[in-house]
């Protein structure tokens, strides 16, 4: 027994000195890191989409809600498809989202009336209001941030709607990065269109914020007199109030100069054989 303790006790003896020796040193110099900032935007219902899913939307609660948490099916065509498609109307968007068709466009005038799961719309929105009553002419797309399609009735939701489904079209807002963006489109049936889309904060603190959309377009068709015009004047100024508050004022001048022009009879033999260029409409004199 003594043999073994002599050992035990010998081991902290020997330790001692070496923890002593340690607590000795000065402390070592703390290791600074690089600053690193990480930024990101989420999505909004009413803001951009990256890509083309969309994962919230405010059409079916009037809320940002998440879309897979609403209770009802709901399809968002985002400006980016509007882009890569090359659309320059709200019906060419729309021939994208699952169940909607196009009805009676009152000979190209730009009136187009929608069909949602087979059943007529008559009542369609644009960022919460009513915007088809009358007879007004559709948004162009250059103005589009998205376009949000309800299907199934729409009635509790807005008041007067129909049991098909409806859809509502969001504005381009204003966004406090400065960005301008020129384009154009030309095609072999004398399409000519220009289009500017600028964007940015007017200052520092980016409480005021513009968003400017323009389009010039010039067409022609293979249809003797169906030639048409366009312009498009779209201004929309937010003031951020505060965290929670913000007053925008957006206004939309459309002017759109185009025959009416129904095509040709339904059956060949009611007027003998026309060529599918003759046209049998009133000439639209230029403006």
């Amino acid at each position: 027994m003594r043999r073994l303790l002599l050992p035990m006790l010998a081991i902290p003896a020997l330790t001692c000195p070496a923890v002593v020796s340690a607590n000795d040193e000065p402390p070592a110099e703390p290791l600074a890191l690089e600053e690193m900032q990480v930024t990101a935007s989420a999505e909004r219902a009413d803001g951009p989409v990256q890509g083309y899913r969309a994962t919230r939307s405010a059409s079916a609660t009037r809320t940002d809600t998440a879309i897979h948490e609403t209770p009802q099916s709901i399809s968002v065509v985002p400006a980016q498809v509007v882009e890569d498609i090359g659309a320059t109307r709200l019906e060419d968007a729309l021939d994208y989202a699952g169940g909607v068709e196009r009805g009676n466009n009152f000979g190209g005038q730009g009136l187009t009336e929608f069909l949602v799961r087979g059943f007529s719309t008559q009542e369609f929105y644009r960022n919460g209001f009513a915007v088809n009553r009358g007879y007004p002419n559709m948004p162009d797309a250059s103005t589009l941030e998205r376009i949000e399609v309800l299907r199934g009735p729409a009635s509790m939701l807005y008041g007067r709607g129909d049991p098909g489904g409806t859809f509502n079209i969001v504005s381009k807002q204003p966004q406090a990065e400065r960005r301008t963006v020129l384009g154009s489109q030309v095609n072999t049936d004398g399409l000519r269109r220009g289009t500017l889309d600028t964007t940015g904060a007017l200052d520092e603190s980016a409480a005021f914020t513009y968003r400017l959309n323009l389009v010039a377009e010039g067409s022609d068709s293979f249809r003797d007199h169906v030639e048409s015009e366009r312009y498009n004047i779209a201004p929309v100024l937010r003031w951020q109030l505060s965290d929670d508050t913000a007053l925008i004022l957006e206004g939309d001048y459309l002017h759109n100069r185009h025959p009416m022009d129904r095509g040709l009879t339904r059956y060949p033999n009611q007027a003998g054989d026309l060529s599918r260029d003759r046209f049998l409409g009133r000439k639209v004199p230029a403006s």
